[in-house]
């Protein structure tokens, strides 16, 4: 897919990047979660319960503020679903552990209202979600 979009050049650009990206720290990883959506939100949903309720971890910053998911149960899938991972920090009062890392200046309101900590770094992400990332199935 990154080479569909031209964000690189070839398949042994992204493969050297990997490799350097987890080999620069003990601590940098870039996991492959699978094909479609889901599989990055089940890693990112069960690293952030991991570390919030590790009592050593102090602050983990969550870059999910793009997806009202995180917050609220989609309608469809409500009597299926666990309580949202947001919520379910706060009942186990760990979410004060967490400071979203604004991904995109349009926050949803679910997230919003949660009146979380924030920070932006200006570009780290790219500005707008590009096409050919929205098809991941």
């Amino acid at each position: 897919m990154l080479e569909n979009t031209a964000t690189v050049s070839n398949v042994s650009v992204w493969t050297d990047f990997v490799v350097g990206f987890n080999q620069a720290h003990p601590l940098f990883s870039i996991v492959d979660c699978g094909r479609g959506k889901e599989g990055a939100d089940a890693k990112m949903r069960e690293g952030l319960k991991l570390y919030a309720s590790m009592p050593s971890c102090g602050l983990v910053l969550f870059a999910g503020t793009h997806d009202s998911g995180y917050a609220v149960r989609c309608p469809p899938l409500s009597r299926l679903t666990a309580q949202p991972l947001l919520q379910s920090l706060q009942t186990e009062s760990l979410l004060s552990k967490v400071v979203m890392l604004n991904s995109y200046d349009d926050v949803p309101v679910d997230i919003r209202n949660l009146r979380l900590p924030s920070h932006k770094i200006d570009g780290l992400f790219m500005p707008e979600v590009r096409l050919g990332h929205l098809d991941r199935s």
